[in-house]
């Protein structure tokens, strides 16, 4: 079986940190080879919710869900001071509070990845994204919204960030599908939370290396997904932490990490993985704390209808926050 392998990431400024170890990386958007980066632009611009984070100098992204509140990555803002949002890169809005979920204990693959942000000022105009309450979305097409770093399947994530872009690519795992790492001491398979949601960055000229429907690459279920690149197909990559996933205009998640099967830095590649935390499961936590209705807003319009080693045992996945 081929070693699956994890790192972490975060992006400070232009600095890149890498913290080894079952770790995490930060994450916009890499796209296509050969395909146009205003399609991606111009598919991000439908996404009013998503706005650009800063937070102590570390650059990510996160999604307004009603006048007062966004939610982002736990990742980004735990123990920050200084947290603020801009949405068109004109008007920032600071943070007046901070409310990291209660069970976030720093490793991403738990599915507790999420923090709440309050905005006593509010947060202008800007539409707020509603969560989507409609079943299981394994087999949706998604939409992952953030202003990340950009490049292409070939090359990864080279390209700067600040820029939102929004792409589309089938949610085809959960965390549990997952054979995330070896536990020496029993000698079983570990894996991620079953609220963490899992797309693959499908190589449209080479299929046969693509992560969807190869047990081989760390799959533990019988769950069958398409190893076939759709339109606008995308991964997330770093600075696009805090954004979304959509499916059908609805937040169903919040990008969290990348992970590889390769050794070495898991860069947004072709045959990368992406991963969110599922909010169905924390739905009463986000309702309860902002007393937001779940009627309370719309959704953002459909794009469619539009158109290691470590101390605990072997790591199988490169892992990187985004």
């Amino acid at each position: 079986m081929t070693n699956l392998f994890i790192t972490k990431l975060k992006t400070l400024s232009t600095i890149t940190i890498l913290i080894t170890a079952f770790s995490e990386s930060l994450i916009a958007g890499v796209i296509l080879n050969n395909a146009s980066d205003s399609d991606y632009t111009d598919l991000a611009s439908e996404y009013d919710s998503v706005a650009e984070l800063i937070a102590d100098g570390m650059q990510g992204s996160a999604v307004k869900i009603s006048d007062n509140w966004a939610i982002t990555a736990a990742h980004l803002v735990e123990g920050k001071r200084n947290v603020n949002l801009s949405f068109d890169g004109k008007t920032t809005y600071n943070a007046t509070d901070i409310i990291v979920h209660d069970n976030w204990a720093g490793d991403s693959t738990e599915g507790f990845d999420i923090a709440l942000l309050k905005f006593d000022a509010g947060l202008g105009n800007f539409s707020a994204a509603s969560l989507w309450d409609d079943g299981s979305v394994i087999g949706s097409v998604g939409t992952n919204v953030g202003f990340g770093k950009t490049g292409d399947g070939s090359s990864g994530a080279n390209g700067s960030a600040g820029t939102k872009r929004a792409g589309n690519n089938v949610i085809d795992f959960v965390g549990t599908d997952i054979r995330a790492g070896l536990d020496p001491a029993s000698m079983s398979f570990t894996t991620w939370a079953e609220n963490i949601l899992i797309q693959d960055f499908d190589n449209p000229e080479d299929q046969d290396s693509n992560f969807a429907g190869h047990s081989l690459w760390g799959i533990s279920s019988d769950r069958s997904s398409s190893a076939e690149a759709i339109a606008l197909e995308y991964l997330i990559a770093s600075g696009d932490s805090g954004g979304g996933l959509f499916v059908d205009g609805n937040l169903v998640a919040i990008n969290s990490f990348v992970a590889s099967k390769s050794l070495g830095s898991s860069d947004s590649k072709y045959s990368d993985i992406a991963a969110s935390t599922g909010l169905d499961r924390h739905k009463d936590w986000i309702y309860s704390t902002t007393g937001i209705s779940p009627e309370a807003v719309v959704p953002e319009p459909s794009s469619f209808a539009l158109l290691g080693l470590g101390l605990a045992g072997i790591a199988f996945w490169r892992q990187r926050r985004v």
